[in-house]
């Protein structure tokens, strides 16, 4: 029932679309539109409207709407979704079917100026791109092509392949004209994948075969039957036969799985070809397919992975065949393996001082490659960014392999969405701010600010900075990286399912339309490739509609020009990239996204003003000392990133920036007038700025940023990055503040005692806050903030008695963070009754019986409690006693709770003295969290100011 209500939901909207598109199509070629944006928008309409259409008319799987519910719930929505978007199409082309011709057109403009359509047709389209970006990665078209070639193993250098492959290799081109089948098995990450593609690619270099056909069966949703209509569908696609049913031919195969198989046959029956098949599953798959490839005697082979060697057993049974089994690398070839990923050469032996920390990653891998290049990886990046002299923990390695083994077995379900797909467009080693990948997800329709906080919870994203306390706010300006175990596993499955391609998986990409030209809807380039100008000649770049390009990727070797319907241009830390390549960008008028951020471009073109759909400018730490009127003219910004240039004022059109929601911009350099001018943009709902030491004791500067906190009465987030030690009293000032302030953070900065206009902030879920004086009042006003979840609490001040926290207030504090030199603080029965987290930044002032909180066991609620203090004082004994003091509080507690001592887990029922005081004695600390950490070469990416809100940097350092 639910199937045939999709496919009559599906030729329904084939019935209205495909006029649509016919009609968008004759428009185009009519000449009667000149204007580049409108005619730029009908084209990126022409695109997206047949990338939907084509869709359309794809055979449905059939598992949608008999095994699969979550993908019958999904298609069912989108379905909707897409009806709604078809009426403004509609309304689109009706009112350009209307427009006079140009001739008529050019004569009425002699009579009044006429606002063109172009304006309005991108912004119009995109509902229709953010639709066909919609679709569950499931539902999506298999690509013709697999990606075969796991992300961790392409372009990397073999190691104990060679001989293993010249057998099998002989094997394969032997003489025997009949069909022989060979199947490679083996566990996860064991190489199979690599293997049979090094087999197909040395296959290819030659004449033997006049076909090859390579196909990749996936993982369904929930675990349910596979389906090898996906790889018939594949193959069919693959062959360039004259004969090639066109769409609607095999649509009508679609559902007859002895038709689709009979239709290949016919085409190999006279061939010599060798097929791959990777990832088998399922015997009866097998079955379903077999009837596809004739024993033709024309020396055919077919060649197959498969994870249970009982499933490659079935080729010894049916067809003369051999099964190799895969096997652990050795230790030498092991350690060669990890030394050229790690350490550059195979030659080359590792630091004295981390020998025997590569003997226990040897040990634990087990010889399995992709384990191997995974701990390199990270090994890597931790020598980058902590020198070599920083040694790992053991206990880390172990770790990380647990998460590995597990992600190794995740099943390709419902919970690895599009959002988590599109991670894997980041290099290994990419830093990033959550506040930019969230807006890069809803470029991409996608859901962002629930995913990010999922993801974090899982360890899929991680602290990058050493100075980025996740646990209390993910939501900082701090940095992020994935986990690059998980990273190389997304890259796997996203470039499967046709979702990303990227530098590695370039020749997966999925062919178009019958043509020999690729597709690659997302392309992602990170590493120079001498061969990526022939790749990409082979690829119809005009339907890429994300682009991110980093590290050291040769411009001369990518067309931009080509890339004429960007949706969203990420350029963050290309080194190449010049200032002549903006008048490029500035010519893809579809635009929503663009970064340059940590490039070296120096001026923004007056052409900008022709991105008239751009809606985020990261143009953050690039020389740029100037920002163009015409960046204000679109007037469709929504976020606009100043951070680290050299911008000292901004234009007096920044007033027409009426949409700008999300500002981040360093004000020390800029004059009284121009952070006036800045209250104009009464809409800003996040703002994040840099506030100079002379600023706060200026009464022109202190005046003129009142009034504008006076005019942003929108705004949902303040931050202020201050000089070290500003006195910021003058806010207390501050009569009407915004009502909807839901976080207000002051990093650096102090006032006095906590302003009274803090108690009116009904919304305030977030406040840092640092006070220099214990006043009788201050505790109240803050457990009176009704919905506060998180606070950081500074007290420059020795309290002269206990600070009480009492059962009435912080009803919904989640997690307390108290800087204090002697935190004389008590907690009573019932205090904060939902914490869960709790961090004391400790300092070397003597030890006193108030040295750490008291009735720390009446926090019910309370699951993690992280200890930080700042590396030099590691060998303090005041700061060993804290330690110790604080561990046994902890100990008391009646939950199991999670105790981490400057980022590392300590047990709680062995954190004694002696366990505390091993916990001070290492150099350099890590917590799970912390193994992909930002490499040194992205610290000029964020200057000091941008630093973690969540502690002083002079006072305490943590990890946890």
């Amino acid at each position: 029932m639910g199937r045939t209500s999709i496919m009559e939901k599906k030729e329904a909207a084939l019935k209205e679309l495909e006029p649509l598109l016919e009609s968008v199509s004759k428009l185009l070629k009519s000449g009667r539109f000149t204007d580049a944006h409108e005619r730029h928008g009908l084209a990126f309409l022409e695109m997206e409207l047949g990338a939907i259409v084509a869709y359309l008319r794809m055979p449905m799987s059939p598992s949608i709407g008999d095994h699969d519910d979550g993908a019958h719930y999904d298609l069912m929505t989108w379905m909707s979704v897409l009806i709604g978007v078809r009426n403004t199409v509609t309304a689109i082309v009706k009112f350009l079917s209307n427009q006079p011709c140009v001739p008529l057109r050019k004569a009425t403009r002699r009579f009044r100026r006429r606002r063109s359509f172009g304006y309005d047709i991108p912004r119009k389209v995109y509902p229709l791109y953010l639709v066909f970006n919609g679709l569950r990665s499931e539902l999506m078209p298999s690509p013709p092509q697999a990606a075969q070639v796991e992300a961790c193993t392409v372009h990397d250098h073999l190691v104990a392949i060679d001989g293993t492959a010249n057998e099998l290799l002989g094997w394969l081109m032997a003489a025997d004209e009949s069909l022989r089948v060979m199947a490679i098995a083996g566990p996860a990450g064991i190489g199979k994948t690599t293997l049979a593609m090094e087999l197909h690619r040395r296959l290819r270099c030659q004449t033997h075969f006049q076909c090859h056909i390579v196909a990749n069966f996936s993982r369904r949703p929930h675990g349910s039957k596979l389906v090898p209509q996906t790889i018939l569908k594949q193959i069919i696609e693959q062959l360039e036969a004259p004969s090639s049913p066109n769409s609607s031919e095999i649509t009508m195969l679609g559902d007859d799985l002895e038709l689709l198989a009979r239709n290949i046959s016919e085409r190999l029956k006279d061939k010599r070809y060798f097929a791959l098949i990777d990832n088998i599953f399922n015997e009866s798959d097998l079955e379903l397919i077999k009837g596809a490839f004739p024993n033709n005697n024309c020396g055919s082979r077919i060649l197959f992975t498969a994870g249970d060697e009982r499933i490659a057993g079935w080729c010894l049974s049916n067809y003369n065949g051999i099964v190799h089994k895969m096997k652990p690398l050795s230790h030498s070839d092991s350690e060669k393996l990890l030394h050229i990923k790690a350490f550059g050469s195979m030659d080359d032996c590792p630091p004295e001082n981390l020998k025997l920390l590569c003997d226990e990653i040897l040990m634990k891998c087990r010889g399995i490659p992709s384990f191997i290049t995974g701990m390199a990886d990270w090994l890597k990046q931790h020598q980058q960014q902590h020198g070599s002299s920083a040694i790992p923990r053991v206990e880390e390695v172990r770790l990380l392999l647990k998460q590995f083994e597990h992600w190794l077995s995740f099943d390709y379900s419902d919970e690895l969405r599009q959002s988590l797909l599109y991670l894997s467009m980041l290099p290994q080693g990419y830093v990033f701010e959550k506040d930019r990948l969230v807006m890069k997800w809803l470029d991409e329709g996608l859901l962002s600010e629930l995913h990010f906080s999922e993801m974090v919870d899982r360890n899929i994203i991680t602290p990058a900075a050493r100075n980025c306390g996740h646990n209390l706010d993910e939501d900082d300006l701090c940095l992020w990286q994935v986990n690059p175990f998980i990273l190389r596993f997304l890259a796997y499955r996203a470039a499967e399912k046709g979702y990303v391609i990227t530098s590695a998986t370039l020749n997966s990409a999925p062919r178009g339309g019958g043509k020999n030209t690729r597709i690659a809807r997302r392309l992602a380039l990170h590493h120079p490739d001498p061969q990526l100008p022939e790749m990409l000649q082979e690829m119809d770049l005009s339907h890429t509609r994300s682009l991110l390009i980093s590290g050291a990727v040769n411009r001369t070797t990518v067309p931009l020009d080509k890339f004429g319907y960007l949706v969203s241009l990420d350029l963050q830390g290309w080194g190449n990239l010049k200032d002549e390549d903006l008048l490029q960008i500035c010519k893809m008028l579809v635009l929503s996204y663009l970064s340059v951020s940590n490039t070296k471009v120096s001026k923004l073109p007056p052409q900008i003003k022709e991105l008239r759909t751009l809606n985020a400018l990261d143009i953050s730490h690039t020389h740029i000392s100037e920002i163009p009127s015409e960046v204000c003219e679109p007037g469709s910004l929504r976020m606009l990133d100043l951070r680290g240039t050299q911008i000292k004022h901004m234009p007096e059109q920044i007033v027409r920036l009426k949409m700008l929601k999300h500002f981040l911009i360093d004000l020390s350099e800029f004059s009284e007038r121009s952070v006036k001018y800045l209250g104009d943009l009464h809409d800003l709902k996040i703002l994040a700025i840099t506030w100079a030491f002379h600023q706060c004791n200026d009464k022109a500067y202190q005046q003129a940023l009142l009034s504008s906190l006076g005019k942003w009465r929108q705004l949902k987030s303040l931050t202020i990055h201050c000089g070290l030690g500003c006195s910021m009293e003058f806010l207390r000032s501050l009569s009407d503040p915004p009502k909807f302030l839901g976080e207000f953070k002051v990093t650096a900065g102090k006032f006095a005692n906590v302003p009274q206009w803090i108690e009116g902030l009904e919304h305030l879920t977030f406040l840092q806050i640092t006070v220099c004086k214990q006043v009788a009042g201050d505790v109240k006003i803050l457990a009176g903030l009704v919905k506060l979840q998180r606070l950081i609490l500074g007290l420059e001040f020795i309290p002269e008695e206990a600070i009480v926290i009492e059962s009435k207030g912080f009803k919904e504090l989640e997690k307390f963070s108290l800087d204090c030199p002697v935190p004389r603080l008590t907690f009573e029965e019932e205090a904060m009754p939902k914490l869960t987290y709790l961090r004391l930044n400790l300092h070397t002032s003597p030890m006193s019986e108030m040295s750490v909180p008291s009735g720390i066991g009446n926090l019910k609620m309370l699951s993690e409690v992280a200890l930080c203090y700042n590396v030099r004082y590691m060998n303090s004994p005041n700061i060993k006693r804290k330690v110790e003091a604080a561990s046994k509080e902890v100990a008391k507690h009646r939950n199991p709770i999670d105790l981490f001592i400057r980022g590392m887990q300590i047990e709680v029922n062995q954190a004694g003295e002696e366990e505390a005081e091993g916990a001070t004695r290492f150099n350099q600390v890590n917590s799970p969290e912390d193994v992909v950490q930002a490499a040194d070469e992205a610290a000029p990416r964020r200057e000091t100011e941008f630093q973690s809100e969540i502690e002083d940097e002079g006072e305490t350092e943590c990890h946890a």
